[in-house]
């Protein structure tokens, strides 16, 4: 299957998945800190609507930040 390129020019089928992000959950020894890490990684990606992290910008990630503070 061909991937679909998106208006902004982005592959629009690359979304995150949490599985890639389990080298750095695991790098903590503390089962609580592996869990706050794995919700936290999921709440960010819906944030941002669950894109690949390669086509996530800086400023989403500051509108994310001020969301957190309001």
């Amino acid at each position: 299957m061909t991937p679909q390129i998106s208006p902004d020019g982005k592959v629009a089928d690359r979304r995150f998945d949490p599985r890639t992000a389990a080298p750095f959950v695991y790098k903590s020894t503390s089962e609580e800190t592996r869990r706050a890490y794995r919700r936290t990684l999921l709440e960010f990606f819906r944030f941002v609507g669950t894109r690949h992290p390669a086509d996530v910008a800086p400023g989403e990630v500051l509108r994310w930040r001020d969301s957190l503070r309001s």
